[in-house]
């Protein structure tokens, strides 16, 4: 079958459409968000996706929820990639304890975190970001 112009022409643009297509899926802004720990501002912050993804075998960032039948006990830690550590727990007594036990609930794989630690190690603020910055986390 010999084939004209007009065919030929109508396959170019229909891979032109498909590889516009696969960059389209692949748009849009996004970061790695490493694990920082700053032991001097008190904070830690990192999204999980990239702590997962790092090439490091040391960050790490989460926040974790244990309930019994007596208690709940939330806290929140992160290493970052050169070792440096910082932990918190919610302090029961704070009045915003409960909000500050629902942001940690509510993070996801997807999740960007910071976390704010006063001097006796409690948290003072529990920041959970979702959102499209982050990259997916890679199995």
């Amino acid at each position: 079958m010999k084939r004209t112009p007009l065919v030929i022409a109508t396959l170019l643009v229909g891979s032109a459409a498909l590889v516009s297509i696969g960059q389209m899926a692949k748009a849009g802004s996004k970061a790695d968000i490493f694990v920082v720990v700053d032991n001097v501002q008190r904070f830690a912050q990192g999204a999980l996706s990239s702590a997962h993804n790092s090439s490091d075998p040391t960050q790490f960032i989460y926040c974790q929820t244990v309930a019994s039948t007596t208690s709940v006990d939330t806290f929140c830690n992160a290493t970052s990639a050169t070792g440096i550590n910082l932990s918190c727990s919610i302090n029961p007594n704070f009045p915003n304890a409960t909000w500050m036990r629902e942001a940690a609930l509510s993070i996801t794989e997807d999740s960007i975190i910071r976390f704010r630690v006063d001097t006796s190690g409690f948290c003072t603020e529990i920041l959970v970001t979702k959102g499209s910055v982050a990259p997916p986390k890679v199995p």
